[in-house]
């Protein structure tokens, strides 16, 4: 139902949370129009009402690669935003990036910066939250068969 009007050209829908009346969404987005196959897009955070009207949008980080399918889940009071930037140009999925996480609260404000982490997460990964508020996901390891269960403590 919302629209987020001119704020950007094209995204893609990837986390989506309600919780105590909050309404939160992530896309990753294009900054500009026209775009082509390779350009660069960033995680922009969308907060809207029960109604679907958007209230408010802020663009978490602006990088020249790719934020792949930032991710959003409940985080104790706040909120996690994870995602990835990898090379929008490598088609090599061997090579699995590596997780960037922030914390932003129920207005969409950013708690914590963009903090960049040695956790592997790629275009497949998902959020899960623990009995505890912890959030976390699996990791398949595409060269040893292996799985990872990465965990971020509250």
């Amino acid at each position: 139902k919302g629209r987020i009007g001119s704020t950007t050209a094209a995204g893609a829908p990837y986390g989506f949370v309600h919780a105590g009346g909050v309404h939160m969404a992530t896309i990753s987005a294009f900054r500009s129009y026209p775009n082509k196959w390779g350009t660069p897009r960033d995680p922009l955070l969308l907060r809207f009402d029960h109604n679907g009207k958007v209230l408010s949008t802020r663009w978490l980080a602006q990088t020249d690669k790719s934020s792949e399918r930032p991710l959003l889940a409940k985080y104790g009071q706040e909120f996690l935003v994870a995602w990835d930037n990898s090379d929008p140009k490598s088609r090599d999925r061997t090579v699995v990036p590596q997780a960037i996480l922030s914390v932003v609260d129920k207005n969409g404000k950013p708690v914590t910066a963009p903090r960049q982490t040695t956790a592997p997460m790629d275009y497949l990964s998902a959020l899960t939250v623990f009995p505890n508020g912890d959030v976390g996901w699996a990791q398949v390891s595409y060269k040893s068969s292996t799985i990872e269960v990465v965990r971020v403590r509250r």
